[in-house]
């Protein structure tokens, strides 16, 4: 049940005037303005981390050429799985296939189900070295796939914390370029049986991939060397803190003064418009007093 903010009489249904029965307060706009001043408060603290939050997204993807470059070259090792490292060929009574090691051949090599049939074959006497190596092969591939999808999900959230996001695409970059390297070895490796089964590895497979992935780790290396500068509205840093501190209730919005932070140019300028509004203001009041 709803009670009067002045003198906490409680309020019946009934109660539907605007003012409270027993003390005659507008229940509508008693502590107006504290309320004004602390919504106010609040609204600049929050414009402030909105501003902040923008600040660090144009910085990390828009904020240079070497920026921009990365938000470019990081396609370039999702394109370079499309292009196979290797191609198998196997032809079998029960078992005919093709198998390119490449992103499309991992979606045909699951969706026709031949990769339960090799990893049957893990069992074959004949085939068993064959299998394995195949296995494994591709399995590297698929650690390097999943490398390079880590690479754009960690840009396209950099502006989260951009040295440390900077950092992992370097790591990441790395990763992939060693293992990208031993899936192709691998490759070269799996068994020749003559018309039964045939190994192609595609030197144009891998170069790819190493290139892509080279590129996105020298622009990272290069903008982690060089730092990312982010341009912050003045205060607004100081705003942002003192609205996690609020956050945490640490502080009251009745802690903070009004503006929560200002410079001297916004003083002075906040000062002046005061000061025209109080001289229109007596204009105004010494003309009505003329026409009385």
């Amino acid at each position: 049940m709803a009670v009067c903010p002045k003198c906490n009489y409680k309020l019946k249904m009934t109660n539907i005037a605007p003012n409270c029965p027993k003390c005659g307060t507008n229940l509508m706009f008693y502590g107006f303005e504290e309320r004004f001043y602390r919504e106010a408060k609040f609204a600049e603290m929050d414009i402030a981390a909105f501003r902040v939050w923008v600040a660090k997204v144009k910085a990390a993807f828009l904020g240079g050429k070497l920026q921009i470059a990365r938000l470019c070259a990081v396609l370039l090792p999702i394109a370079s799985l499309l292009v196979p490292l290797g191609t198998v060929d196997i032809s079998l009574p029960l078992f005919d296939e093709k198998i390119q090691i490449s992103g499309l051949g991992a979606y045909s090599l699951i969706s026709k189900g031949a990769l339960m049939t090799l990893l049957d074959f893990r069992q074959s006497q004949l085939f068993g070295e064959l299998a394995s190596k195949f296995i494994l092969a591709f399995a590297l591939f698929a650690v390097t796939a999943l490398i390079t999808v880590g690479i754009l999900i960690t840009q396209l959230l950099c502006f989260t914390n951009i040295k440390r996001t900077n950092v992992a695409l370097v790591v990441l970059s790395a990763l992939g370029l060693v293992t990208s390297a031993v899936s192709y070895i691998l490759t070269l490796r799996i068994p020749d049986y003559g018309q039964i089964v045939s190994a192609s590895p595609s030197i144009l497979g891998l170069l790819g991939q190493l290139a892509s992935l080279a590129v996105v780790l020298a622009l990272n290396a290069v903008l982690l060397k060089k730092g990312i500068e982010v341009k912050y509205r003045e205060g607004d840093l100081y705003r942002v803190e003192m609205l996690k501190k609020y956050k945490r209730k640490e502080i009251t919005l009745d802690d903070l003064p009004l503006p929560v932070f200002e410079t001297e140019e916004e003083r002075a300028e906040r000062e002046r418009k005061i000061e025209e509004t109080e001289k229109k203001l007596a204009f105004a009041e010494a003309g009505g007093l003329k026409d009385e």
